[in-house]
């Protein structure tokens, strides 16, 4: 036991200079550059708190006659201390020599990543619980062998009336001596308590730091995907149009039959068509109203306004109008059913806490193989995306200022289709005229 002892001492000095040398090492660091870094002044004065640990730990086995199992089995074969030596071992090899160090401090270069540097810490910490721990076990079965003794005491104090005075003085040192323990282990007991809500209180910051980490990679993702899906940006105009519109206008068109059975599901189709002239007190004016549409359908229906316009011909005045009317103001170029959809997904995703999952699906498959969305594509993932929405509102304003070639042949398939297959109620407000515009629209509750 003498020998185990001995050993015992020896590695715990050996490991205590260990310790020092490595603390010097990380305060001439600390003190070689102007600002170090927080992570790494902690993992400093862990080592430092290491070594006063260590420091208590040779001055117990010192004091102490006998040391519990607890005790011994710190010296074992891969236990704590043999672990921490070769821990530190490798710690000291990765910060070098102290001439290494010198070279370290120079180019302010520190040899860990944050998350490295708080692994080393959190491995520190472990080892001085242990440590701690194993001393509070030893002081714990010190102090019953001392109650023991003292009701030993009491038994022969009882039977041996001749010596009863000194007896009983013998017993009230001894108790004293007993309080003493006590509190020393009570003190033990709040010291290895306070380590432990040290160490809970980092892992719960390491937690929330990962938590936060992880939730701005997600945002940034979730950016990125909706840009990729529509560049540009689709609020800007009906922002500036929303702004300017005079209060009160458009509320006649509340009033219509046709659109309150519409709002109200009560009619055959879900596409409600207005048809006025291109005035200033026309229907596709009043139209811009319906930015409330969601006060009238009960509040939790998500409204997205579309508007097909093209570029605005003819005088001043003429544009000024034109501006008033439109909220969206699209090129030519950019009003393809392609460009529509997408940016449509875009608004409804954006009204989303989170990114859904078919676009995210999209993204993956198209994005790496440089490819874009079909209209098929879009047109499938907004059918799924439906679930999401108790209803959805389309309103396409202005649909006769289609570019008279090709736009309409590729819009009033994809009307037709989605007024049948979706449950997606459709506005569109037009002027009379154009003729296939007025025959796809047939079936569509009119105002």
């Amino acid at each position: 036991m003498a020998l185990e002892t001995f050993g015992l001492t020896v590695n715990i000095v050996a490991l205590i200079q260990f310790t020092g040398k490595l603390t010097t090492m990380g305060y001439d660091y600390i003190g070689g550059v102007a600002r170090a870094s927080k992570d790494c002044n902690d993992l400093v004065y862990e080592l430092s708190s290491l070594a006063r640990v260590l420091t208590n730990l040779q001055s117990h086995i010192e004091a102490s006659k006998t040391q519990s199992s607890a005790i011994q089995q710190l010296n074992d074969a891969g236990g704590p201390i043999e672990d921490c030596t070769k821990h530190l071992t490798e710690l000291r090899a990765k910060l070098g020599t102290r001439d290494g160090l010198k070279g370290l401090i120079d180019s302010l270069t520190w040899p860990f990543k944050e998350a490295e540097t708080l692994q080393h810490i959190a491995r520190i910490e472990r080892y001085k619980s242990a440590f701690a721990f194993a001393m509070s076990v030893d002081q714990l079965a010190l102090t019953k062998s001392i109650k023991a003794d003292i009701r030993s005491i009491d038994t022969v104090v009882q039977r041996t009336d001749n010596v009863a005075r000194d007896s009983r003085r013998v017993v009230y040192e001894t108790k004293h001596v007993a309080n003493i323990i006590d509190s020393t282990t009570q003190n033990t007991n709040t010291v290895a308590h306070d380590t432990n809500a040290t160490l809970h209180s980092l892992q719960r910051k390491i937690k929330s730091d990962l938590e936060m980490r992880e939730e701005r990679i997600s945002l940034e993702r979730r950016e990125n995907i909706l840009k990729w899906l529509y560049p540009d940006a689709f609020d800007t105009r009906h922002t500036e149009i929303t702004n300017r519109r005079q209060k009160g206008t458009g509320d006649w068109v509340f009033q219509l039959p046709g659109f309150r059975r519409w709002i109200k599901h009560e009619c055959n189709s879900n596409k409600l068509c207005a048809y006025g002239i291109l005035r200033y007190q026309s229907s596709v004016k009043d139209c811009y109203k319906l930015i409330n549409l969601r006060k009238y359908s009960g509040g939790r229906e998500n409204i997205h306004k579309f508007l097909c316009d093209r570029p605005p011909r003819g005088s001043v005045a003429e544009r000024k109008l034109w501006s008033c009317i439109h909220i969206f103001r699209l090129q030519r170029t950019h009003q393809t059913p392609v460009n529509i959809f997408a940016s449509l997904l875009k608004q409804l995703a954006c009204r989303l806490p989170y990114l859904p999952l078919r676009i995210e699906q999209l993204y993956n498959d198209l994005h790496t193989k440089g490819k874009r969305p079909t209209l098929d594509d879009l047109y499938t993932t907004l059918e799924a995306m439906q679930e999401s929405f108790p209803r959805i509102f389309l309103i396409f304003d202005a649909l006769d200022e289609c570019h008279e070639e090709d736009q309409p042949r590729g819009f009033l398939p994809l009307f037709e289709r989605l007024g049948t297959e979706s449950g997606i109620s459709l506005f569109f407000t037009s002027r009379p005229y154009p003729e296939d515009i007025q025959d796809s629209l047939l079936d569509a509750e009119k105002n």
